[in-house]
């Protein structure tokens, strides 16, 4: 009887403390920003008034045209919440050469924007988001949702080069 109680004990513990191991939620690529430079993915940023249209032309008219997005962004990453993107940049499509195209939505918490910057790289085809985030170490990005090389690339580059 002791022995049962002290194992739930133990995984309650566990459980409280650590849920992103235990239920291997929040996998994430973490990218030194030393030596980071320039990256240049296969493809161009693009923006028209039918994707303005249809996303907004910021994270949260976006967030309120389609709420799917959020709930997508939140299985690459489960603790994200909108007021991660809540000082919002103007919102950019980057259509990849195989014709994928991304909605990127970028910003940062309010009042706390030095080290909380967040983008989103929405493909809306396929239902899918990634997640670039400012790590807690300023020594390193961290990207959530398992993108494909073409994908972290624009992640970075948008990053690196809109800031």
């Amino acid at each position: 009887m002791k022995a049962a109680r002290w194992f739930l004990l133990v995984t309650f513990v566990a459980v409280a403390m650590f849920p992103q191991v235990i239920f291997g939620a929040d996998k994430f690529e973490n990218v030194s920003r030393d030596g980071l430079k320039d990256v240049s993915p296969e493809g161009r940023y693009v923006w028209n008034k039918s994707v303005s249209d249809k996303f907004g032309d910021y994270a949260y008219e976006a967030f309120k045209a389609f709420p799917e997005i959020i709930e997508i962004t939140k299985k690459a990453k489960s603790n994200f919440k909108t007021k991660n993107v809540g000082v919002s940049f103007p919102s950019k499509a980057f259509e990849l050469r195989d014709g994928r195209t991304l909605i990127l939505l970028r910003g940062c918490t309010p009042h706390n924007c030095a080290g909380t910057e967040n983008i989103i790289a929405y493909d809306y085809v396929n239902r899918k988001a990634y997640v670039l985030a400012e790590g807690l170490k300023s020594d390193f990005l961290e990207i959530y949702g398992n993108p494909d090389q073409e994908i972290k690339k624009v992640l970075l580059n948008c990053y690196l080069n809109h800031k």
